[in-house]
């Protein structure tokens, strides 16, 4: 049976075979988990935020706020955990939940990728579940003609000083990055992305939780080795 997928700036999807998890060939137009305004900052490499290192177990959970144009802005929770590793590479799994009148799941993905922006490479294994918990799995075969090569950061950021802030995660000692009328605090703390907060003026992002252990895989493939 074949179908068709669209999800955000997906590209149709062809369904190769059937198993436990639906395996599909993929050609994507950007890599990463795509989003609204602000939301590509948290693809943006740890590295360049100041965070060192991963280890499986580490999560993080960020609030997201974004203006629509609605009446009222839509919220959503965004979970990033470390859930194991294999060699140099890293599994990582992200799932959103929106809430408000739009409440409810998000697909969580989970990839297979070395530390560093946590988005898909060509033939990288990826595992997606949908709500209903159905998995599938797919293999970026290449990115289409136009994906992004362009820094998110820091080009363009200028470094305005060091803060001390307080996030329902705790207080953290970060660094304030200025962009016209957007700024961001980073932390090394703040692991394992290291975005502390994010401000504009239809979007904010904030750090809502995080733990340095605990993380375990919501989806039963892809392994979690530690």
């Amino acid at each position: 049976m074949t179908r068709m997928v669209r999800l955000g700036w997906w590209l149709p999807v062809l369904l190769l075979w059937p198993s436990a998890a639906d395996a599909q060939v993929v050609v994507r137009r950007f890599g990463g988990s795509g989003g609204g305004p602000g939301t590509q900052l948290l693809n943006v490499a740890p590295a360049e935020y100041g965070v060192r290192e991963w280890r499986a177990g580490q999560w993080v959970r960020y609030s997201i706020s974004q203006d629509l144009g609605g009446p009222m802005p839509m919220v959503q929770f965004r979970t990033i955990s470390v859930v194991g590793r294999r060699g140099e590479e890293y599994w990582v799994e992200s799932g959103d939940e929106f809430a408000g009148m739009a409440s409810g799941q998000g697909p969580v993905r989970k990839v297979l990728v070395p530390f560093g922006p946590i988005t898909e490479r060509v033939g990288a294994e990826v595992y997606v579940m949908s709500p209903d918990s159905a998995v599938r799995r797919e293999t970026l075969l290449r990115s289409a003609p136009g994906a992004r090569t362009r820094a998110l950061f820091p080009e363009g950021w200028t470094r305005v000083g060091e803060e001390s802030l307080t996030t329902p995660a705790g207080p953290f000692r970060a660094v304030h990055w200025r962009k016209g009328a957007e700024e961001l605090w980073t932390s090394a703390e703040a692991g394992p992305i290291g975005l502390v907060r994010y401000r504009s003026a239809d979007a904010e992002i904030e750090l809502a939780g995080r733990g340095e252990s605990g993380a375990r895989s919501r989806i039963p493939f892809g392994g979690t080795e530690r």
